[in-house]
């Protein structure tokens, strides 16, 4: 029984083509691909939920200097060939806030968790 389910597989296959983690022999050590992969998706993969940053980036807090680094690109870009930029100077995408249990704002009644019995 595999402990991945079958889009997960998928993602890793396309990720070790993309990469060049293509498994061989040598991968078959325990944990050695999955070392070189998530080594790949947490340093060098742009993950589109936060901002086309990496999660390195977030906790390293490198997300001010990647953005200004975006921004010059993306203007020299725009100075060169404003015809491809039909809805005007291009901006990187903003960093909002991402969370596993977003907090409530407000107030709650016991009965409204969605978790709680009714008898």
């Amino acid at each position: 029984m595999s402990i991945l389910f079958p889009s997960g597989v998928r993602f890793l296959s396309r990720a070790a083509v993309l990469t060049g983690l293509i498994i061989t022999t040598a991968d078959l050590q325990p944990g050695d691909f999955f070392r070189r992969f998530f080594n790949w998706y947490k340093v060098q993969h742009l993950h589109s939920d936060i901002a086309l940053l990496t999660p390195e980036d977030i906790h390293l807090g490198r997300v001010v200097e990647r953005r200004k680094a975006r921004q010059s690109v993306l203007l020299k870009a725009w100075q060169a060939h404003p015809e491809r930029f039909v809805r005007g100077t291009p901006r990187p995408p903003e960093l909002e806030p991402i969370y596993v249990h977003q907090p409530f704002r407000g107030r709650r009644s016991r009965r409204s968790h969605p978790w709680s019995r009714t008898y």
